[in-house]
């Protein structure tokens, strides 16, 4: 990814600190950035099922056992 590259010595060399925030980010984060490019995969559907239980494990406050909680868990799918 020479483009990537090249940007990224650009944004550090413009004296603009924003760009050279966003460059030492994709910096740090460049394999993961690139892999998602090549391979198209993420984990938002594993994190939105993680959000949604926690969700209803608010709810669940006033249900006094776990059977109760994976019910309701399972009852949200």
């Amino acid at each position: 990814m020479i483009e990537l590259d090249n940007w990224i010595h650009e944004a550090q060399d413009s004296g603009i600190p924003e760009g050279q925030k966003v460059a030492d980010t994709f910096v740090r984060w460049k394999p993961e950035i690139l892999n998602f490019l090549v391979y198209r995969i993420n984990n938002a559907v594993t994190e939105g099922k993680i959000n949604r239980i926690k969700t209803i494990r608010h709810w669940a406050y006033n249900y006094n056992n776990f059977e109760n909680i994976c019910l309701k868990i399972l009852e949200a799918e």
